[in-house]
């Protein structure tokens, strides 16, 4: 036995004793409180952010304490590996008290591994014990499942990485909200590191997983779409399927870090903004049995749904806290009522805290919180710069209910269907299925039962009642040379291939079902109901002031044109390599989006239609214009052969009963065709997709006609078909609206006799000198409002007028950008009036308005081409750690922390802020801010032409405006030509030029 095995064996043997001698009513564990505890000892640095995923310093270990208490001895257990430049993190006990998993890097390890330590042996192994898997990505936050098995995060992203290689596509991790490093998302794993598999498809990080008891993994989710940018607290189940938020959508604190249940179902967890205050913040005990946010009561009544369990309340945002930080909780299993927890005491005489004024840094260490009586009781202290972090106690406690994957001997539901096959229906596997009968040619079929063909009627995209007008083709090739090229100085593409748009898949994707029972079962912020409507728009209310579908169903009562919603839009996330120019993708807050198609809102307001599996889909109801009235801002998934259940729009999922009840008894609906008949508590979507499965596939254009309409009952005509097509020539490839190829020519065609250059609106191609073209510019920013920057969400900012183009929250939408009311002759919901507005409705046809306004709704991106290669690959690393970075927290960091957007119920901020997102977000991390760095250059060749330095040497009278700074009493750019700093990020981004 080597002397690391002695050393160990001597601490498990004098553990063992410790355990075994004690005794007491908490089965033979606990004497007085004094139990073995484990922690991580780390440089303070390391504490990270909650806006960091990877956070790698060296000097960490993990230490076992073999008492509760501040005499007892203290073992690193790492050392041996680490030699003191490693780093380890997140400790988790098994449910029998006897073994530790843990993350730790050593000092040559390429990236973070999973280990085990285990109590009865002493032995420390990793996990996964093949070098070139173990090292496919960086793996944190284990926690050990109820059935063996292990959950945890990690950037290697396995499943997505695998359907970029299906799709003929280079494997690559795709980044984060901030585009600043790889997202972290779930996966699990067995006991021998084996089988590995992703669970989740998050576009930002998924982390801090632990078990509930009954067996749902919990976990915080960075939610980042569009303005909504926060980390509330969802669950999962361990093979991925029923993701769903269960606390801290609509709550005070942006992040709800280190969730953990409480033995009374309630759950712990530290509430912090998302940088600047070093992973602290304020310890909260949220009631998620009772409650979905802080004011939402499952049973509606009032009452708060969390508070500080602490002597002294603390602040949830980055205001200086006078009495400390939290980080870290761990509540105990053993009927004490107590929390290991870590703990910053306030600090006295401290160094200043380069983020948060008038606060130090913190000292964390270890404590115990007695919950009865708030008292703090101090386990471990930490020296000078460093910080003792997550605690666990090595005690047993009840194991979980283990949720057995789908369809595996357990599971209640049926066993998955991933195929989509070519008769319509979802089964196991497609062999054997023949194809439906064709139609005719001139013929499709007619959505309904099937057999029925309907004629093909070509394509008008004029009214009844106006000819034709000579109307030009938009040049279906690229814009001038300059605005595709992306070695062009100023340019905002990427070095290397742009990559291309429209290759389809070679290998056909497994396929999940989304089944929503009525999109007008709305939430608190009335996301599908009367404040997104206009007039002329309305739904029928009864008497309790709910939505009334049985008149909306009926077509005795109802037409299509009465009911608003009348399609569901959907659409996908576009993997977008870490350091991909943010210029490029333009100025937005949205991902890359890539359409996927359309599916008929029925007239009960459901929907059941067939989608990708393991895919980050967004869901938008539109109108008969098919334009959205509000934006899906959250990640959706659903796993192979899941049927995704929801009661309706943004609806708690635990709320008490869905709005649409469905068919009562069973038969046809009211007014609608015998053969449509429902089964009792069917909605008409089910009914459909049950009598012809083809429904349920997607369309690729918004197109109605009505099956349900029986003439005889209803006392009426069907409703006539409704399809809004492409304009032939600019028909985007798979789904992917590229600004430069489908929007620019439309303008280009229609619009520059009176918005060319000079004009107050310039629509041309010219480049603009943010590098994108000009209309881009014109539409999406908005005018400055003078040459002073205000403050404004606590942000310095360029104050502009609104702008054209409004997206961000989950009320923006084309229905809310004033350009659309302009195409389209009509008031909708944006801020301006067309009072004095010429009459622009004729100018488009049906089919370009179409396009602007998915263009629009899929977040009004410049550039929606994932980039085959990114500065970040090219820009020296060790450089910007040494020169590049120590600048950017000197000069940067206070204006460009992350800001979060989330909120109380009582004033939620679901609409954009009045000025361009910050996307340049800095934490005060080397790793991940070397990501925003490269994020923000597009063309190494050209150093002063990219966003890094261009933006930091303009000041509000630059067409690329940026806040002014004193320059020895007067006003100018933060940096020059000739000034050190300007030198220094001049230097640095010309390293990638190749």
């Amino acid at each position: 036995m080597n002397s690391k095995n002695v050393r160990l064996h001597l601490l498990t043997l004098a553990l063992v004793a410790t355990t075994a001698g004690c005794g007491g009513s908490s089965g033979g564990i606990v004497v007085g409180g004094d139990y073995p505890i484990a922690y991580a000892d780390r440089a303070l640095e390391a504490a990270g952010n909650a806006a960091d995923g990877v956070t790698f310093v060296p000097g960490g270990d993990l230490y076992l304490r073999e008492l509760s208490s501040p005499s007892a001895p203290a073992h690193n257990i790492t050392y041996q590996y680490t030699r003191g430049r490693g780093d380890v993190s997140s400790p988790n006990v098994s449910y029998d008290g006897r073994r530790l998993i843990f993350s730790m890097r050593g000092p040559d390890d390429p990236t973070w591994n999973i280990w085990e330590y285990s109590l009865d042996s002493g032995s420390l192994r990793r996990v996964i014990a093949d070098d070139e898997l173990a090292n496919a990505g960086d793996d944190l936050d284990p926690h050990y499942l109820p059935d063996g098995r292990i959950v945890f995060t990690s950037n290697r992203q396995a499943n997505s990485r695998a359907q970029l290689e299906a799709a003929g596509m280079p494997p690559f991790s795709y980044a984060d909200g901030y585009n600043r490093e790889a997202a972290l998302v779930l996966h699990v794993m067995d006991a021998d590191g084996g089988n590995i598999e992703q669970i989740s498809f998050n576009q930002s990080h998924d982390r801090n997983p632990s078990v509930r008891m009954n067996g749902e993994i919990m976990y915080v989710r960075w939610d980042h779409v569009g303005n909504r940018n926060h980390q509330p607290i969802f669950t999962i189940r361990p093979d991925g399927r029923e993701l769903n938020v269960l606390y801290g959508a609509f709550s005070p604190g942006d992040s709800f870090l280190h969730p953990r249940e409480m033995p009374d179902g309630r759950v712990i967890s530290t509430v912090l903004p998302l940088a600047g205050v070093r992973n602290g913040g304020a310890l909260v005990i949220a009631d998620v049995r009772t409650h979905t946010d802080h004011r939402r009561r499952l049973d509606g009544l009032p009452g708060a749904g969390q508070y500080q369990p602490t002597l002294y309340e603390l602040p949830l945002g980055r205001a200086a806290s006078p009495n400390g930080r939290y980080t870290t909780p761990y509540p105990l299993w053993d009927g004490s009522n107590r929390v290991l927890v870590a703990w910053s005491p306030p600090q006295r005489g401290g160094t200043p805290s380069p983020t948060v004024p008038g606060e130090t840094e913190p000292r964390y260490g270890i404590y115990m919180l007695d919950l009865d009586d708030r008292s703090m009781r101090l386990i471990a202290t930490a020296r000078e710069g460093r910080a003792l972090l997550s605690p666990v106690a090595l005690m047993p406690r009840p194991q979980p209910a283990v949720i057995p994957p789908a369809g595996a001997p357990g599971d209640p539901g049926v066993a998955p269907r991933p195929w989509l096959c070519p008769d319509g229906t979802m089964r196991e596997s497609c062999v054997g299925v023949p194809n439906e009968p064709g139609c005719p040619q001139g013929y499709a079929p007619r959505p309904g039962p099937p057999g029925e063909c309907i004629p093909i009627e070509p394509e008008s995209e004029c009214p009844d009642d106006v000819s034709p007008r000579p109307h030009p083709q938009p040049d279906p090739k690229p814009p001038p040379e300059e605005c595709e090229d992306p070695g062009e100085p100023g340019g905002p593409g990427e070095p290397g291939e742009p990559g291309e748009p429209g290759e389809p898949d070679p290998e056909p994707v497994p396929q999940a079902i989304l089944n929503i029972r009525s999109v007008y079962d709305t939430d608190f912020l009335d996301s599908m109901g009367e404040s997104v409507l206009v007039e002329g728009e309305r739904i029928p209310r009864d008497a309790t002031g709910r939505p009334n579908l049985a008149r909306l169903r009926d077509a005795r009562l109802t037409t299509a044109a009465e009911r608003p919603a009348r399609f569901l839009r959907i659409s996908r996330a576009l993997p977008t390599p870490p350091g991909q120019s943010l210029d490029g993708i333009g100025a937005t807050s949205f991902k890359m989006q890539q359409l996927l198609g359309y599916a008929p809102i029925e007239p009960d307001g459901s929907v059941r239609v067939a989608v990708p599996a393991d895919t980050p889909l967004a869901l938008a109801v539109v109108d008969a214009q098919g334009r959205a009235f509000q934006t899906h801002t959250s990640w959706l998934q659903a796993r192979p052969g899941e049927e995704r259940r929801c009661h309706g729009c943004h609806s708690a999922h635990r709320s008490v009963q869905p709005l649409n009840a469905g068919s009562p008894a069973g038969g046809p609906f009211e007014g609608s065709r015998a053969a449509l008949s429902a089964l009792p508590g069917e909605t008409m979507a089910e009914t459909r997709t049950r009598l012809d499965p083809t429904a349920l596939q997607l369309q690729p254009d918004p197109f109605f006609t009505d099956v349900w309409t029986d003439p005889v009952s209803a006392g009426r005509a069907p409703d006539p078909d409704l399809t809004l097509p492409y304009p032939a020539t600019l028909r985007p490839d798979e789904g992917i609206i590229d600004y430069a190829r489908h929007i620019q020519p439309i303008w280009n065609a229609n619009c520059l006799g009176c918005h060319g250059p000079g004009s107050r609106l310039d629509l041309s191609d010219a480049l603009a000198p943010s590098g994108r073209l000009r209309s881009y510019d014109s539409l999406v920013l908005g005018r400055p409002q003078g040459a002073t920057a205000v403050q404004r969400d606590g942000r310095t900012v360029i104050e502009r007028s609104p702008p054209l183009v409004t997206v961000g929250g989950s009320a923006d939408s084309s229905r809310s950008s004033h350009l659309v009311e302009v195409l389209f002759g009509q008031e909708l919901l944006a801020p301006q009036s067309l009072d004095g507005v010429p009459d622009h409705g004729g100018y488009l046809t049906p089919g370009e308005r179409r396009l602007i306004v998915e263009w629009i709704d899929l977040g009004a991106a410049y550039r929606n081409v994932p980039a085959r290669e990114t500065s970040a690959a090219l820009l020296a690393r060790d450089r910007f750690a040494v020169e590049v970075h120590p600048l950017l927290r000197n000069r940067c960091l206070g204006c460009h922390l992350p800001q979060a957007n989330s909120s109380d119920i009582g004033a939620p901020n679901h609409r954009n802020p009045p000025h361009a997102p910050n996307r340049f977000a800095l934490t005060g991390t080397v790793e991940a801010d070397f990501g925003a760095a490269a994020a923000m250059v597009g063309d190494p060749c050209d150093p002063a032409a990219n966003a890094l330095l261009l933006r930091p040497s303009s000041t509000e009278q630059d067409p690329l405006a940026h806040p002014s700074v004193d320059r020895g009493g007067v006003r100018g750019p933060m940096l020059l030509p000739g000034d050190e700093g300007y030198s220094i990020l001049h230097d640095w981004i010309a390293t990638g030029c190749r």
